[in-house]
């Protein structure tokens, strides 16, 4: 009788010892497995979460359906005057499939205002297009933004995010950037044709110069 220990290795190669040795090594490659997979789906959920996420993110003005409703800036003295859906479904279509981001959403908003600029106001009036927070009387001409505001919050529900009550102060506060940038552009280029800026035109300005106005306006359109 052999005594407990005393076997060689040999002896514990059996078709038993060797199962045994090969369980936990079983086990654990098949747990392995599962952890892999379980972290592959992790990993291709979280992906696509982000991915809806950031779609999520950057769905704004520019992206909404064009209101049903008719917006429009009146004509004045200062010019014809503009339809907002008008210009809103021309730069939807220009800008289809180019809206990924916020800083395309703001490219599009600068497209949208300036247009309405170049479109309802007569050409040497451009520079002097603003908005302002509190009346003053002076050289400046003040924009319809009320109407304005009131088109962009219609297009918001009409894609069914309706805006809140900070939606208006921080549109305005765009604007005011956009149409500074806006004027000092355009106050370079009429000076630089020749036109009196004293003078305030009772013409209307061609679509041919709201094109000629656009190739050099936002260069973050292309």
């Amino acid at each position: 009788m052999r005594e407990c220990g005393t076997g060689s290795v040999g002896e514990l190669d059996t078709p038993i010892s060797r199962s045994f040795i090969r369980f936990p090594h079983n086990a654990m490659a098949a747990a392995l497995t599962t952890l892999n997979e379980t972290v592959k789906q992790i990993r291709a959920t979280q992906a696509s979460t982000d991915d809806k996420a950031r779609a999520e993110a950057v769905t704004g003005f520019g992206s909404f359906p064009c209101p049903e409703e008719e917006f429009r800036l009146k004509g004045t003295e200062y010019g014809k005057g503009v339809s907002l859906n008008k210009v809103y479904r021309e730069l939807a279509t220009k800008f289809q499939g180019k809206l990924r981001s916020e800083a395309d959403y703001f490219s599009f908003f600068t497209a949208f205002l300036e247009m309405v600029c170049m479109k309802a106001y007569d050409k040497p009036n451009w520079p002097f297009l603003t908005v302002r927070v509190k009346k003053r009387k002076n050289e400046k001409i003040e924009m319809d933004h009320e109407t304005i505001i009131a088109f962009m919050k219609a297009t918001h529900e009409a894609g069914g995010q309706p805006v809140d009550y900070r939606f208006e102060d921080n549109t305005q506060k765009l604007f005011i950037t956009v149409l500074n940038n806006f004027r000092r552009r355009v106050k370079r280029v009429v000076l630089e044709e020749g036109v009196n800026m004293d003078e305030i035109s009772m013409g209307s300005s061609s679509d041919e110069e709201c094109s000629d106005m656009t190739e050099i306006k936002t260069e973050s359109m292309d």
